[in-house]
């Protein structure tokens, strides 16, 4: 189940985006999409989305700040602005969108998008693995794990998700080789980081979505960097 919410005040625009959404992956998968005319009205329903499509310029709360709120109640949400007026690109970014569409170019822009994310919730719900043993054994999901971290002069490694940590005997090349997942980046020698949880990358310094940050060598620095930018442009 793919669950995408709507936010558009004017109703013609709100039809153009459910139809593009439907065009795209009704045909896929199971989707729910639930539209509304108001942030206000979002926040009423208190549900949780996949992917959020909204307005910049809504009556009320704007799309700006019904951005960042959702942004803080859900990192990996896929959020989408759209506007008739490119000033707010800036802003968006700020905020870290997952992309920011102009209304006069939503038409050729905004089914690939959308098709492009399906992709990526349908991959992400599908693939995880088990770690532990066979009397404590915990699903996890790609997705969920923030990075991952060797542990100093062991055999083990650690990996951080928003629930807490789990440890397994593996070496970092092991993990990495064993969640196969392009996502994931090695950032240095002891940590490999979803990038899907990055916040920010300023300087030598990865900011992780969870507060953490990690440190990248100056000689692998402009690698990452490359990796990450790459990554966020597909």
């Amino acid at each position: 189940m793919i669950r995408i919410a709507t936010i558009e005040d004017e109703k013609d625009i709100q039809e153009e985006i459910c139809q593009a959404i439907t065009s795209v992956i009704d045909h896929k998968e199971e989707i729910e999409v639930d539209s509304y005319f108001s942030a206000e009205d979002y926040f009423l329903a208190a549900k949780d989305y996949e992917l959020v499509i909204t307005d910049i310029e809504l009556p009320g709360i704007s799309g700006l700040e019904l951005g960042k709120k959702v942004r803080q109640m859900n990192p990996e949400v896929y959020l989408v602005f759209l506007t008739a007026y490119s000033e707010f690109a800036s802003e968006s970014y700020i905020i870290e969108a997952y992309q920011y569409i102009l209304k006069k170019d939503m038409q050729e822009r905004l089914p690939a998008l959308i098709d492009k994310v399906a992709t990526r919730i349908k991959k992400g719900n599908s693939e995880f693995f088990w770690i532990g043993n066979s009397r404590d054994l915990k699903k996890i999901y790609y997705k969920e794990i923030i990075y991952i971290k060797k542990i100093k002069g062991s055999k083990y490694a650690e990996y951080v998700t928003a629930d807490g940590m789990y440890t397994a005997r593996l070496s970092l090349n092991q993990v990495f080789e064993k969640i196969n997942y392009n996502g994931f980046i090695l950032a240095d020698r002891a940590h490999v980081v979803n990038v899907n949880h990055v916040k920010r990358l300023r300087g030598n310094t990865i900011y992780m979505d969870n507060g953490e940050e990690i440190e990248v060598s100056r000689v692998q620095s402009l690698q990452v960097k490359e990796k990450i930018a790459e990554y966020w442009r597909l």
